[in-house]
């Protein structure tokens, strides 16, 4: 070996397994043999679980087995609320919002709004002019969702009677709809999946939705797919190795060892082998974890001109490098 440049690939995987977002962009700038082994490594867009420990005022983040201690000075204390295409949708406790992406170290704010939101998503990049925002600031003006139904919202029909469509007894069979403790709705392509832990000792049921009445369909084999879900983000992942595929990745840990579902044998598992179990008594639930696909770094518009101008707006964008141009975001109804 001569130099930096000659490192084994062995040894180049090891370092990168324990860098994280920013870090792992700036090691593919050292030289080409390093950025032929980002490009090859499986750490290189494996989502992540992100949870804040208020204790130390540090982000804990969870990646293959490995825990990541990360500081973000000037992300103000915050809740989650969704998570996707690698940014966080975030509100203050005077209700304000703002994107952080974490893996680049970059936020976008957003106008005041009045309102404290029960759920708040969003839909395309924040960098994009087709991204949108749909919050519900009440419990949808009175309709009443039973335990296994489905309501769909048609965003071209906001302000509309008929907006909010009810899908009634779709989720569950009745053995298992008085007993669900969780249900997740996960979309791969046109496909609906749903994910329903019940009872106390949370045994988990998958089902695939099909057609326009959502009749369910009994899923016993995800093939390469991998399901991470979470309150905040729920999405699917393809295993081209297969060594992770057909399992579904909640926040829970045994201890320090992160949890998952395996569909093949029907258990909970940890990532190290020690655990096993057909429960999920003993298991620590991070509620207020969420997971996070990584993003490459990308460039784009410091003013983000598409966004309509607003009386109330406050500064767009900021990134933790330094002083941007500010810009005005729309306004969320």
């Amino acid at each position: 070996m001569t130099g930096w440049a000659d490192l084994p690939n062995d040894l180049l995987s090891l370092i990168l397994s324990n860098l994280f977002g920013l870090d792992r962009y700036t090691f593919s700038l050292v030289c080409k043999s390093w950025n032929a082994a980002l490009a090859i490594s499986p750490y290189r867009h494996m989502p992540c679980l992100m949870y804040y420990k208020w204790r130390n005022r540090v982000w804990n983040i969870f990646q293959y087995n490995v825990i990541f201690n990360k500081k973000f000075p000037k992300v103000p204390r915050a809740e989650i609320h969704c998570s996707k295409y690698g940014w966080l949708l975030m509100a203050r406790l005077d209700c304000s919002l703002f994107f952080f992406d974490p893996f680049n170290r970059r936020r976008i704010y957003l106008p005041r709004s009045n309102f404290r939101y029960i759920v708040i998503c969003f839909f395309h990049k924040p960098t994009s002019p087709d991204c949108f925002i749909v919050g519900i600031a009440n419990r949808l003006n009175g309709l009443s969702v039973d335990i296994g139904n489905i309501a769909t919202f048609d965003v071209n029909k906001h302000g509309s009677k008929t907006s909010w469509i009810v899908h009634t007894k779709c989720l569950s069979p009745p053995r298992l709809r008085q007993n669900l403790r969780q249900h997740i709705l996960i979309k791969i392509c046109d496909m609906l999946f749903a994910v329903l832990v019940a009872h106390e000792e949370r045994k988990v049921n998958v089902f695939k939705l099909l057609g326009p009445d959502m009749k369910r369909k009994v899923v016993k084999d995800l093939g390469d797919k991998m399901f991470y879900v979470s309150h905040t983000a729920c999405f699917a992942h393809t295993d081209p190795q297969t060594s992770m595929a057909n399992k579904i990745y909640f926040p829970k840990f045994h201890g320090d060892d992160g949890v998952f579902y395996s569909l093949e044998t029907r258990k909970y598992q940890s990532f190290k082998d020690d655990y096993s179990s057909e429960e999920s008594y003993h298991l620590k639930d991070l509620d207020f974890a969420t997971w996070i696909m990584p993003t490459p770094f990308e460039e784009f518009s410091r003013d983000l001109s598409w966004c309509p101008k607003v009386d109330d707006a406050i500064p767009g964008i900021d990134l933790d490098k330094g002083s941007g141009e500010s810009s005005s975001l729309f306004k969320i109804s």
